[in-house]
């Protein structure tokens, strides 16, 4: 199969290697097919095919494969045309990679694909502590935590269809993992998974955080959680400050973070 593009449109070569990617897992695709793609600001997608001719018309990338994903799936008819309207600026989901065994990275790029014939463009790599923090040798050890290479690659595969990979990390509770090894700063923890709000040691171990994926993603999007942290306040924090509400250490916690 041939594909070719507009000369005007920008970026032509990760199209063509997302557009190939995709067609490997399709079967009796015509050799002649030829795809032309019109972007503009419009939040209309259009996908025409007659015959042989394609022509996409979309405002992104990630519109386009999902564009082409429609014509290839419409192949039996000698004609195909659709319109539809994108109404989200970002349109994804979130993948939790902190459950028992963490995806592998050609897994990650699966999902990728599966969203790129979707039109979605965000995925968040929800990540408690399974990446590697420099300096940080137990942080996400035996968790099967990805590597600043396995994260840049993920990134980059992601790019190609028009994928916005954003890092979603913890920085108040669900920190067990990171918290129970015996080498952590006992000052670190309020409760087993819980931060100690407040403690100066806490916010360079979250900042080490930031910066990692800062420096690791492409994206300038940070995800920060600090839900379900339930007994915030009862531990540690209580021993060493009293009862204190625990909306009012968690307004504190959040405009610190």
């Amino acid at each position: 199969m041939k594909i070719s593009f507009a000369p005007s449109v920008m970026g032509c070569e990760k199209l063509k290697a997302g557009t190939e990617a995709l067609l490997e897992e399709m079967k009796q695709i015509p050799e002649n097919l030829e795809v032309r793609v019109e972007f503009n600001e419009n939040p209309q997608l259009t996908a025409k095919r007659v015959g042989n001719q394609v022509q996409i018309t979309c405002k992104e990338s990630a519109h386009y494969y999902r564009g082409l994903n429609q014509v290839l799936h419409h192949l039996d008819t000698d004609t195909y045309e659709n319109q539809e309207t994108v109404y989200f600026e970002w349109n994804g989901f979130m993948l939790d990679c902190s459950r028992n065994a963490v995806f592998t990275v050609e897994k990650v790029k699966s999902f990728i694909r599966i969203m790129a014939k979707l039109g979605m463009n965000t995925l968040m790599l929800y990540t408690e502590e399974t990446y590697a923090v420099p300096d940080d040798p137990y942080f996400g050890a035996y968790r099967g935590r990805y590597s600043q290479d396995e994260i840049r690659e993920m990134d980059a595969y992601a790019r190609t269809f028009g994928i916005e990979l954003v890092p979603c990390i913890q920085t108040l509770a669900h920190l067990e993992r990171a918290l129970h090894w015996p080498q952590v700063d006992p000052s670190l923890r309020d409760t087993g998974d819980i931060l100690m709000v407040g403690e100066e040691k806490t916010y360079t171990f979250i900042e080490q955080m930031i910066q990692t994926v800062s420096y690791t993603f492409r994206s300038r999007r940070i995800h920060i959680g600090m839900d379900e942290a339930w007994s915030l306040g009862l531990g540690n924090f209580r021993f060493k400050n009293g009862f204190v509400p625990s909306h009012q250490i968690m307004e504190r916690h959040l405009s610190r973070v």
